[in-house]
C-alpha cells in the first residue's frame, strides 16, 4: 500500500512538470493533425482531377457517338450501341 501513496505524492510533487507534459504532447499531436491535413488536401485536389478528367471523356464519348450518328445513314442509326 505504500508504493501506490509514494506514487500519489509523486504525482503533486511533479505536478507543473506533468501538466507541461501532457500540454507539449497535445501540441504535438495538433502538430502532426495539421501536418496530416496537407495529405487531406492533396487528396481532396487528385479526387477533383479525376473527376473533371472523366467529365472531358464523358463529353468527349458523347461527341464521338453523336457525330457517329450523324454520318450514319438514316435506317442504320437504330442499330448503334455505345461502347
Amino acid at each position: 500500500m505504500l508504493p501506490y501513496y509514494q506514487g500519489g505524492l509523486q504525482c503533486v510533487k511533479f505536478r507543473e512538470q506533468i501538466e507541461e507534459g501532457v500540454i507539449q504532447i497535445r501540441q504535438e499531436r495538433l502538430l502532426k493533425m495539421m501536418q496530416l491535413g496537407g495529405v487531406q488536401r492533396a487528396s481532396d485536389d487528385l479526387n477533383r482531377t479525376m473527376i473533371r478528367t472523366v467529365n472531358e471523356y464523358r463529353k468527349h464519348h458523347e461527341w464521338r457517338i453523336q457525330n457517329r450518328t450523324e454520318q450514319l445513314p438514316d435506317g442504320d442509326a437504330n442499330q448503334l450501341t455505345a461502347d
